[in-house]
């Protein structure tokens, strides 16, 4: 039978890719919800598949306002114009498994009408590597481009606050609402991570 053919893991992985390829929807700020469409602000993750490696980004919060479970794997996300916090996950596939591997916050000038693109492959980590899972927080930076309406390019390069171990915050708030989990501050820091109540 053909079934004893097939590869259960590349199985996976391509239903992985077909999920991140769909799109699989557009997650919008509650700020921006009553806006005309050309007042907001669109911010687009990315999605690279590459055979047997997928390389995402979803936006997972914005000025501590979570995404929802349905809009988790969103790459597009739309946002009112303003000085925002955006925290973004960057996630690995490798052969049907992998998942989150860091989580990063920034913020920026955001301005009505522009498109914004978190560009894949341009983080610049002030650590190394492996350094970054021994400590809590580290910092880096990435490319952001902003399109404008008349389609005039220009490439930002935000200050990211990034963590292995967890959600961003700068409340309790920000974090997913639970008796236990709390906004633990990390000195030196703007952002600390979400946790569970010591």
């Amino acid at each position: 039978m053909f079934v004893r053919l097939l590869n259960v893991p590349a199985l996976l992985l391509a239903a992985i890719a077909s999920v991140l390829a769909g799109g699989c929807g557009t997650f919008v700020s509650p700020a921006s919800e009553r806006l005309p469409e050309a007042e907001r602000v669109t911010l687009q993750c990315y999605s690279r598949f590459y055979g047997v490696y997928i390389g995402a980004c979803h936006v997972s919060s914005v000025d501590g306002h979570r995404t929802g479970v349905l809009d988790a794997a969103n790459t597009t996300t739309k946002l009112a114009p303003g000085h925002i916090w955006v925290e973004f996950s960057m996630e690995s596939y490798f052969g049907g498994g992998g998942g989150v591997t860091d989580v990063c916050a920034f913020e920026h000038d955001f301005l009505a009408g522009h498109r914004y693109r978190i560009v894949a492959h341009t983080i610049k980590r002030d650590v190394g590597w492996l350094q970054r899972f021994e400590i809590p927080l580290y910092t880096a930076s990435i490319d952001l481009e902003a399109t404008s309406p008349r389609g005039a390019i220009v490439i930002h390069r935000p200050a990211l606050t990034c963590s292995t171990s967890g959600s961003l915050c700068r409340t309790t708030a920000d974090c997913e609402p639970h008796p236990n989990i709390v906004c633990t501050p990390v000195p030196g820091h703007a952002y600390g991570i979400c946790g569970s109540r010591n």
